[in-house]
């Protein structure tokens, strides 16, 4: 008898276990990628500095161009567990061993650093 009552409550469970297929969920970290740059990094950036000092500022690029070695891309992604994705871009150019340039698509927050995410 208690040998049936052990195969019985095994199939119950076997059938109410596959419910909680939708409740219980793995945990999911943040996936950054790239070169964190901060406000402070940016405000350092001085048209005319030479490319060892942008390196010591904002640390290696991410991408240097192949066809154009005066343009450096610094990357930044973020992909949050719930879909939401953050993408910027700054972008230095050089002219003649200094710094001529520099593009950024950034967001801060109040404290300087890279701001929130967006639903793409």
């Amino acid at each position: 008898m208690k040998k049936l009552s052990r195969i019985l409550l095994l199939c119950m469970l076997m059938q109410v276990l596959p419910a909680c297929n939708g409740f219980l969920k793995p945990h999911k970290m943040p996936i950054q990628q790239g070169n964190v740059v901060t406000k402070d990094m940016l405000d350092k950036l001085k048209v005319g500095m030479k490319p060892s000092q942008v390196k010591y500022v904002l640390g290696t690029p991410l991408v240097v161009d192949t066809f154009d070695n005066n343009r450096w891309f610094y990357l930044y992604n973020l992909r949050m567990p719930n879909g939401d994705k953050l993408q910027q871009k700054l972008e230095i150019i050089f002219d003649d061993g200094e710094l001529a340039s520099f593009n950024n698509d950034y967001q801060f927050d109040v404290q300087g650093q890279t701001g929130g995410a967006e639903k793409n």
